[in-house]
């Protein structure tokens, strides 16, 4: 296979088998071709995105009781939220569904919300979905004979 000089030229300058590919009017298979003949390792790799417990777990602060206080981003009403890719959509979700998946590995049912009483607290054992909180009211009302206040 005969190497376009252009393209050698900028292999050898750094530039991305994409990059050369667009710039030049060629095809990237022709680029990663003359890269490999021309024995030039590939170009970096983009980082590849956190995986949302990282992100969450970036986003926390440990207060007395166990409880966690979130520092990141909110909405308008004040609720934790997580921004974060998952495939390739950017998706906004709350950060007591995070903590739910973290702590049950399922996706919750319905709303989740702290369950301990501490205010906002997103620790992934002190929230409850709707399930959760439905059966300790149950619960409640088996021991004591009336619902939860």
């Amino acid at each position: 296979m005969k190497i376009r000089a252009d393209v050698a030229q900028m292999l050898r300058a750094g530039h991305s088998d994409r990059q050369i590919a667009r710039q030049l009017g060629v095809h990237r298979d022709q680029v990663i071709r003359a890269r490999r003949l021309l024995g030039i390792p590939a170009g970096p790799t983009f980082p590849q995105p956190k995986a949302v417990e990282d992100l969450f777990r970036e986003r926390v602060e440990e207060v007395d009781g166990g409880h966690l206080k979130w520092r990141g981003f909110r909405n308008e009403r004040g609720t934790p939220v997580l921004k974060h890719r998952s495939r390739g959509a950017l998706r906004n979700e709350t950060a007591y569904r995070v903590a739910w998946r973290l702590q049950h590995d399922r996706e919750p049912e319905g709303l989740v919300l702290p369950g301990c009483g501490y205010d906002q607290c997103v620790a992934p054992g002190h929230v409850e979905d709707r399930r959760l909180r439905n059966q300790v009211t149950a619960a409640y009302a088996a021991i004591f004979g009336e619902t939860a206040a």
